[in-house]
């Protein structure tokens, strides 16, 4: 029997609204955390924070007044966190800087910045994610580095028509391959990798989460399961700086956008700052990049 004229008509609607379902950007991290309070953003802002089309990036550029250190006995550390992409031991003032963010299939964003000093080009990766807190409060977590093995967890709030970011809690993550169980730390917890953040274990709780390295379903991983192929140790790490963001639309109206990051410790004070303002819009990926390449490697 043929189908009816509205029968049709019925079909055709529902596959128009599937489409429309799956074109429908996923929330972005950030209104998966505020939810309603990110209409109190600058609506800039607001576009800025809120969802990247599938297909789409967003590209920015612009030039920083200040990027880098204080202090010169920090250089070595700097140093070595520029070689995972994490921060640098350069510094100066007018620095140009373009950042790339890019959403992933489930709902994180990863993010590029680059700060071109005179002899050489700094590099900055993070992937930001929502994971599940105690009493299923959204918790937010940004993984820095070419490997993604600095975990932070961050505090999210609107203020102003600004948002500002601080940072809570920090993890050192390592991949131990095939490492026995007989190595990890005594009362290790153990967690599937699919929750980026790990199972919820206080820190003051254990010293150590070890998390699987293979595709176990949440809710079924076991020492058997996860003793073959190694495992990423979750180590905290003492609070010993603090960073804060604050990002804001420019005063002038021109579209530009500020944004201020430290990091500071109670002891010796900033440690680490950029500050400065960009342009920015959300483009098709397939559009010529000329903000340089990107690479959004997981640890």
């Amino acid at each position: 029997m043929r189908p009816s004229l509205s029968g049709r008509s019925a079909a055709l609607s529902g596959r128009r609204a599937a489409d429309e379902n799956d074109a429908k950007p996923l929330q972005s991290v950030y209104e998966q955390i505020l939810g309603p309070r990110i209409e109190l953003l600058h609506p800039q802002l607001r576009r800025y924070f809120g969802p990247i089309p599938a297909g789409h990036e967003g590209r920015g550029s612009g030039v920083y007044s200040w990027a880098g250190g204080r202090h010169s006995m920090l250089r070595p550390v700097l140093a070595w966190l520029a070689w995972r992409h994490v921060l640098f031991p350069e510094r100066g003032r007018n620095v140009p800087f373009t950042i790339r963010n890019r959403p992933e299939g489930d709902g994180a964003l990863s993010a590029r910045r680059e700060f071109t000093f005179p002899l050489v080009t700094r590099v900055m990766e993070d992937t930001m994610r929502v994971v599940p807190g105690a009493g299923g409060k959204p918790r937010l977590v940004d993984r820095l580095g070419r490997r993604r093995g600095l975990e932070v967890e961050l505090e999210v709030r609107v203020h102003e028509g600004a948002l500002r970011m601080r940072s809570t809690r920090l993890w050192l993550r390592m991949r131990v391959p095939g490492a026995p169980r007989s190595l990890w730390p005594a009362r290790a917890k153990v967690a599937p990798l699919g929750d980026v953040a790990g199972a919820e274990v206080p820190a003051r709780d254990v010293p150590a989460v070890v998390e699987s390295t293979s595709a176990v379903p949440a809710g079924s991983v076991t020492s058997r399961s996860i003793e073959p192929r190694g495992a990423v140790l979750r180590l905290p790490l003492p609070r010993v700086v603090t960073m804060t963001l604050d990002e804001r639309a420019h005063p002038d109206g021109s579209g530009r956008q500020c944004v201020d990051v430290r990091l500071r410790s109670p002891i010796i004070g900033d440690v680490f700052r950029y500050v400065g303002e960009f342009e920015y819009s959300v483009v098709p990926a397939s559009e010529p990049d000329t903000t340089g390449g990107f690479s959004g490697a997981n640890a």
